[in-house]
């Protein structure tokens, strides 16, 4: 055990042996300590023969369940939205139920959010190909000018609305989350449409 300077050891404690244990009872996991040797700063020696030291794993477990929904797998979004979902259905209290399906919501809009970004990229490689082939575009820097104001003035704040009206009104997020995909694909189209006219 070191000082607060963490320069010395205020004191040194030696098991020969250690074993760890669980108690059933308690549903707890426990480190029983054999032939101890504890000495402090001032070079008093004291000895023990057990000791047992707790080992308080709750906190792994809770850092766990406080994931945020960004960081888990789609699995995990999928059954937390429903289980939440679940949950909310038989609450009792209308401020607990509504928490409930809030939290439902926000990980049923983190999953299809994914889905439909990994599909944009799709759409953008096609409406790319088809801003390069429109006529007087064949500049590159003047399509991928077009191409980023498109993704930052009109895809993201979509998205976000999209994740709005998931979590916040209540709309179903499979189709909530995918009205940016839904409007650049209808853009994609159009322009290709131009494009491929004589």
């Amino acid at each position: 055990i070191l000082d607060k300077d963490a320069r010395s050891f205020t004191e040194r404690i030696r098991a020969a042996r250690a074993k760890p244990r669980l108690d059933t009872v308690a549903n707890a996991l426990s480190l029983g300590l054999e032939d101890i040797t504890r000495e402090n700063s001032s070079g008093q020696v004291f000895q023990a023969s057990e000791f047992t030291v707790m080992l308080h794993l709750e906190s792994l477990g809770s850092e766990r369940k406080r994931k945020r929904e960004s960081d888990c797998t789609y699995e995990e979004l999928l059954t937390r939205s429903r289980r939440y979902a679940s949950q909310a259905a038989i609450a009792e209290d209308g401020k607990q139920r509504e928490k409930l399906q809030e939290k439902s919501r926000e990980y049923a809009a983190e999953y299809h959010m994914r889905i439909a970004f990994s599909f944009s990229a799709v759409l953008f490689a096609f409406l790319g190909s088809a801003l390069g082939l429109w006529r007087g575009t064949g500049n590159r820097a003047v399509v991928f000018m077009t191409g980023f104001l498109l993704v930052v003035c009109l895809y993201y704040p979509l998205e976000m609305v999209g994740r709005w009206l998931a979590v916040d009104l209540a709309v179903p997020a499979g189709g909530a989350m995918w009205i940016g995909n839904g409007v650049l694909l209808a853009l994609s189209s159009w322009t290709f449409r131009k494009v491929m006219r004589p």
